[in-house]
């Protein structure tokens, strides 16, 4: 599994901790049930609202700046 680096997992967490869908009793997202504190660590997951997307370790960039 490939993971993102230390800032761009807070990056993914911030706007997480932001959206209406953040549980923030169990860190868990309403839409998607993923435990958010895990899921923001992997590269290839994405938010299923678009709000941040699959991370390019080799470009430093995510699908939806592409």
């Amino acid at each position: 599994m490939i993971t993102v680096n230390k800032i761009v997992r807070e990056e993914r967490l911030d706007i997480c901790k932001k959206c209406k869908h953040y549980d923030n009793n169990f860190k868990r997202c309403r839409l998607c049930s993923c435990i958010m504190t895990a899921k923001t660590w992997i590269a290839s997951t994405q938010c299923p609202e678009g709000k941040w997307g699959k991370y390019n370790n080799e470009s430093n960039t995510t699908d939806s700046e592409s």
